[in-house]
């Protein structure tokens, strides 16, 4: 495993919200209605699965990542770039390495005090 730095981390996020803003910023200077529906339905599907883990569903961190990597690609797709996916793609693989690594700590650190709270 890869050591984890805070500043590693916040450089990834700054860099992934700067190529989605970016991108969504085009995307609404472009009015771009099937792009729209893209982003829309990826958002649908993303927030369903994200209220399902907060309700305490485990079993959905895989749909989870396949739904949240969709919605981001719609976000990317805006551009209509050869390389902007690729470059996004690097981004976000390392942010989400952060994120499912959170997630299992925080899933790990419950379990640790879930005794002493009974």
């Amino acid at each position: 495993m890869r050591p984890v730095y805070k500043s590693d981390l916040t450089e990834i996020a700054n860099l992934h919200i700067l190529l989605e803003c970016s991108t969504l910023e085009t995307a609404i200077a472009a009015c771009d209605a099937g792009l729209g529906r893209n982003l829309v339905g990826a958002h649908d599907k993303l927030d369903k699965v994200e209220q399902q883990m907060l309700a305490g569903d485990e079993t959905q961190i895989d749909c989870w990542k396949s739904y949240d990597w969709e919605f981001h690609f719609a976000l990317i797709q805006a551009y209509n770039s050869q390389n902007l996916p690729s470059l996004h793609a690097t981004i976000f693989d390392k942010y989400l390495r952060y994120q499912i690594m959170l997630l299992h700590l925080s899933r790990r650190n419950r379990d640790v005090q879930a005794p002493y709270y009974a």
